[in-house]
């Protein structure tokens, strides 16, 4: 259920959707990243507020943010441990961010470690309002799973990362009533993160076993799996999609960054080239793609004078960049997981704060949700 629900900090705005430039929402999330519920609103792993502390002290919540009003609404207690009090299994949520399924329920990977130390995963099914939670384990094969992202068709995907140079890497589709299917990674060692595409297909990045990305990987509903090498020239770093069928791949170019669309059957079309140099640039983070189709990312590097800036790939393939700057003579913003974008044009990201004016109020080590409107 909803245990709470404050209005955005000083400086922010509350009906922030009529207002361009940067806005700051207060919420005690633990750095996991955003992600765009379907409801609308901006949804991320937290901490629970003081005031709203449960049993034991420290357990967690869901924040969610609603881009009309500026509200943040807090849903917990998360499951904070299995068995009995005196012997529980304790359940961190520190593995990436919230994921939703058809059944507008949220997903977590909560890393569960008994009294003895021994650690394992589970998957935790939660339902916000009444809330509602089920867990379900984690194959043992998957070694440690993350980067748990919606599919179209309703579903969950996570990826299994490896403990051993050895190991075969793995993924998991997970329904919305639970069933757990787990798929063998072909061909390439390791993926980057999931993008959404038609019918519940999901795309990746994908690298060899130097580490080096190839070109991306295309994975069906049922498992099927096939490998679309990058054009000569470009070097694939992050794709992105909505599910609709736009896919954009943004790709390495010679001494710059390209965008190219990507067709369903895997066929490269470079619409656009970033501004600046890629030397230039020192971060990235994103992409996140809207419900439109536009896609953005934030960048640091000297591209602009603020040493920060977003940049948006429209539905029609236009580049625009954004410059900012923080308040207080802050320096820049600290990003943490993943971003996250709205059909209101709005690009949101998790921010841990060294700049008291947008951090939680009274604890300037704490910090919120950060948003850009043009």
């Amino acid at each position: 259920m909803a245990i709470g629900t404050v209005s955005a900090a000083a400086g922010s705005a509350g009906a922030a959707a009529a207002k361009a430039g940067l806005h700051f929402y207060p919420t005690y999330g633990s750095q996991q990243g955003a992600v765009r519920g379907p409801d609308g609103r901006i949804w991320l792993t937290a901490f629970m507020p003081p005031q709203w502390q449960g049993n034991p002290k420290g357990s967690q919540a869901l924040d969610a943010v609603n881009p009309s009003t500026g509200s943040v609404s807090y849903y917990g207690p998360l499951l904070p441990y299995v068995g009995s009090k005196n012997a529980p299994t304790l359940f961190s949520y520190s593995n990436g961010a919230p994921a939703f399924d058809g059944g507008k329920n949220a997903w977590l990977i909560a890393t569960a470690t008994t009294v003895k130390g021994a650690q394992s995963y589970v998957l935790v099914r939660y339902t916000p309002g009444p809330s509602t939670t089920k867990t379900f384990a984690v194959p043992k094969t998957c070694a440690v799973p993350g980067g748990l992202t919606s599919a179209s068709d309703g579903s969950v995907w996570a990826s299994c990362g490896t403990t051993t140079s050895s190991a075969i890497p793995k993924l998991l589709r997970v329904t919305t009533g639970g069933s757990i299917k787990e798929f063998t990674l072909k061909g390439e060692t390791s993926i980057g993160a999931f993008a959404a595409g038609v019918g519940g297909s999901m795309w990746a990045v994908g690298r060899n076993k130097a580490g080096q990305a190839t070109g991306l990987v295309r994975f069906t509903a049922a498992g099927k799996q096939a490998f679309f090498a990058s054009p000569k020239g470009f070097a694939a770093q992050r794709v992105a999609g909505n599910g609709s069928g736009r896919l954009v791949e943004i790709a390495g170019c010679g001494s710059q960054t390209c965008y190219l669309t990507v067709s369903t059957s895997g066929k490269y079309k470079k619409v656009a080239v970033e501004p600046g140099k890629t030397a230039a640039i020192s971060n990235t983070y994103g992409p996140a793609m809207d419900p439109k189709g536009d896609v953005w990312t934030l960048n640091d590097g000297t591209v602009s004078k603020t040493g920060q800036y977003f940049l948006k790939l429209t539905a029609g393939n236009k580049v625009k960049g954004y410059s900012f700057t923080l308040p207080g003579g802050c320096g820049q913003l600290t990003v943490a997981g993943s971003t996250a974008a709205t059909s209101d044009g709005s690009v949101w990201v998790e921010s841990t704060s060294n700049c008291v004016p947008i951090a939680v109020p009274g604890n300037a080590a704490v910090g919120g949700i950060v948003r850009y409107l043009p």
